[in-house]
């Protein structure tokens, strides 16, 4: 398992979001350093958190995320897509 706070996050209605996660002291969580993680061409899910470049990610920067509720957290090493 890797260390730190940088994270695949899929959220409500088919959003999937990549970024450093903090737990805020109010309930939300803040994906910093985001990006929406748009498609993927092969291997799956699975391939996409191991190995996102043979994948053929296609992430889309954006502006930090605030949310609520996630349906899971996974944790990705820090030079994951770079």
């Amino acid at each position: 398992m890797q260390n730190g706070n940088r994270f695949i996050v899929v959220l409500d209605r088919g959003w999937i979001m990549v970024g450093n996660v903090t737990d805020n002291a109010d309930g939300t969580h803040t994906i910093s350093n985001c990006a929406n993680l748009r498609k993927w061409e092969s291997g799956g899910f699975g391939g996409v958190t191991t190995n996102p470049s043979k994948s053929g990610v296609l992430l889309d920067p954006c502006a930090d995320v605030i949310y609520v509720n996630e349906i899971m957290r996974v944790p990705i090493s820090d030079d994951w897509g770079a």
